[in-house]
Protein backbone atom coordinates (compact mmCIF):
# COMPACT_ATOMS: atom_id res chain seq x y z
CA UNK A 1 0.00 0.00 0.00
CA UNK A 2 1.33 3.42 -0.91
CA UNK A 3 2.06 5.75 2.00
CA UNK A 4 -0.15 8.84 2.02
CA UNK A 5 -0.46 11.87 4.23
CA UNK A 6 -3.72 11.94 6.24
CA UNK A 7 -6.22 14.74 5.65
CA UNK A 8 -5.35 17.95 7.50
CA UNK A 9 -6.06 17.82 11.27
CA UNK A 10 -6.19 13.98 11.34
CA UNK A 11 -3.49 11.74 12.78
CA UNK A 12 -2.90 8.33 11.25
CA UNK A 13 -2.21 4.93 12.78
CA UNK A 14 -0.90 2.76 9.94
CA UNK A 15 1.00 -0.46 10.64
CA UNK A 16 3.22 -1.86 7.89
CA UNK A 17 1.56 -4.80 6.13
CA UNK A 18 -1.85 -4.21 7.73
CA UNK A 19 -4.92 -3.74 5.55
CA UNK A 20 -6.60 -1.43 8.08
CA UNK A 21 -5.68 2.21 8.69
CA UNK A 22 -7.04 4.36 11.52
CA UNK A 23 -7.51 8.13 11.45
CA UNK A 24 -8.13 10.17 14.63
CA UNK A 25 -9.23 13.74 15.18
CA UNK A 26 -10.73 15.99 17.86
CA UNK A 27 -13.25 18.60 16.73
CA UNK A 28 -14.54 20.90 19.46
CA UNK A 29 -15.66 18.40 22.14
CA UNK A 30 -16.10 15.50 19.70
CA UNK A 31 -13.77 12.54 19.15
CA UNK A 32 -13.74 11.31 15.57
CA UNK A 33 -12.24 7.92 14.70
CA UNK A 34 -12.21 6.53 11.17
CA UNK A 35 -11.34 2.93 10.41
CA UNK A 36 -10.47 2.24 6.75
CA UNK A 37 -10.20 -1.39 5.66
CA UNK A 38 -8.71 -1.86 2.21
CA UNK A 39 -9.85 -4.93 0.24
CA UNK A 40 -9.22 -6.06 -3.30
CA UNK A 41 -12.28 -7.36 -5.13
CA UNK A 42 -10.71 -10.06 -7.37
CA UNK A 43 -13.84 -10.97 -9.31
CA UNK A 44 -15.58 -7.80 -10.48
CA UNK A 45 -18.81 -7.85 -12.41
CA UNK A 46 -18.30 -8.67 -16.11
CA UNK A 47 -17.89 -5.51 -18.18
CA UNK A 48 -20.99 -4.27 -19.95
CA UNK A 49 -20.99 -3.69 -23.68
CA UNK A 50 -19.07 -0.53 -24.48
CA UNK A 51 -17.30 -0.61 -21.09
CA UNK A 52 -13.56 -0.28 -21.59
CA UNK A 53 -12.58 -1.94 -18.31
CA UNK A 54 -11.02 -5.36 -18.69
CA UNK A 55 -12.49 -6.83 -15.51
CA UNK A 56 -9.37 -5.95 -13.52
CA UNK A 57 -9.56 -6.28 -9.72
CA UNK A 58 -10.89 -3.16 -8.02
CA UNK A 59 -9.99 -1.82 -4.61
CA UNK A 60 -12.80 -1.50 -2.07
CA UNK A 61 -12.43 0.68 1.02
CA UNK A 62 -14.82 -0.16 3.86
CA UNK A 63 -14.98 2.74 6.33
CA UNK A 64 -16.47 3.08 9.80
CA UNK A 65 -16.70 6.57 11.29
CA UNK A 66 -17.26 6.76 15.04
CA UNK A 67 -18.19 10.15 16.56
CA UNK A 68 -18.48 10.57 20.30
CA UNK A 69 -18.65 13.43 22.78
CA UNK A 70 -15.66 11.97 24.63
CA UNK A 71 -15.11 8.39 25.65
CA UNK A 72 -17.01 5.53 24.07
CA UNK A 73 -20.56 5.98 25.36
CA UNK A 74 -22.79 6.90 23.53
CA UNK A 75 -21.59 7.37 19.96
CA UNK A 76 -22.77 7.81 16.39
CA UNK A 77 -21.51 5.21 13.90
CA UNK A 78 -21.51 5.78 10.16
CA UNK A 79 -20.62 2.87 7.87
CA UNK A 80 -19.73 3.58 4.26
CA UNK A 81 -17.90 2.06 1.32
CA UNK A 82 -16.07 3.38 -1.72
CA UNK A 83 -14.48 1.90 -4.82
CA UNK A 84 -12.20 4.93 -5.18
CA UNK A 85 -14.99 7.30 -6.10
CA UNK A 86 -17.40 9.12 -3.78
CA UNK A 87 -18.14 7.17 -0.59
CA UNK A 88 -21.63 5.71 -0.25
CA UNK A 89 -23.22 5.64 3.23
CA UNK A 90 -24.42 2.14 4.06
CA UNK A 91 -26.03 2.91 7.42
CA UNK A 92 -26.00 5.28 10.39
CA UNK A 93 -26.57 4.05 13.95
CA UNK A 94 -26.67 5.60 17.41
CA UNK A 95 -25.10 3.21 19.93
CA UNK A 96 -24.94 3.06 23.70
CA UNK A 97 -22.27 0.75 25.12
CA UNK A 98 -23.24 0.85 28.82
CA UNK A 99 -26.62 -0.77 28.20
CA UNK A 100 -25.27 -3.21 25.63
CA UNK A 101 -25.01 -2.33 21.98
CA UNK A 102 -28.43 -1.15 20.88
CA UNK A 103 -29.36 0.06 17.44
CA UNK A 104 -31.66 3.01 17.98
CA UNK A 105 -33.17 5.66 15.76
CA UNK A 106 -30.84 8.65 16.06
CA UNK A 107 -32.28 11.22 18.46
CA UNK A 108 -29.00 12.28 20.05
CA UNK A 109 -27.00 15.48 20.24
CA UNK A 110 -26.21 17.41 17.08
CA UNK A 111 -22.73 16.66 15.70
CA UNK A 112 -20.90 19.18 13.55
Amino acid sequence: MESKVPPESFTIDDKAGAQEVFLHRKYNNEDIKVSCLFKVQPYPEPPEEGDESEGAPSQLVDMTVKISKGGDDPYLEIRCVTYGEEPVIDHVMYKEVATGVKDLAYEGPQFE
